[in-house]
């Protein structure tokens, strides 16, 4: 995977997500890692989380376990949240909730067959 057209980030969050997605590149099944929310829409602010989303094909979805991993590698706080699919709905249906040291990130699973 590749980060292409990042808005402006500060230095710590910007290697924060360098890090995810070279990590998150590796697991079997991941189609996409989308930055969304506030910073994708360039309406952040000091406090504003990251929210990285998932995508992955219904046919051939990545498994939860290494999404767990991954978000544990970057948790500095518990619980740690990390559901399965279609836990949270039917379109943004499932993610993780993460506090990192560079602030609170989220995890979002989008089934790419549905986007689409």
């Amino acid at each position: 995977m590749t980060i292409a057209n990042l808005p402006q980030l500060p230095p710590r969050k910007r290697a924060l997500i360098e890090q995810l997605v070279s990590q998150l590149g590796q697991v079997p099944g991941l189609v996409a890692v989308v930055l969304g929310g506030s910073y994708a829409s360039g309406t952040q602010h000091e406090t504003s989380d990251l929210d990285l989303g998932l995508y992955y094909l219904e046919a051939d979805p990545f498994p939860i376990p290494h999404i767990q991993r991954i978000a544990q590698s970057i948790s500095v706080r518990e619980p740690l949240t990390v559901t399965g699919f279609y836990g949270w709905g039917p379109w943004v249906n499932g993610g993780a909730w993460i506090h990192t040291r560079q602030g609170k990130l989220d995890f979002i699973y989008r089934n790419l067959d549905q986007v689409q």
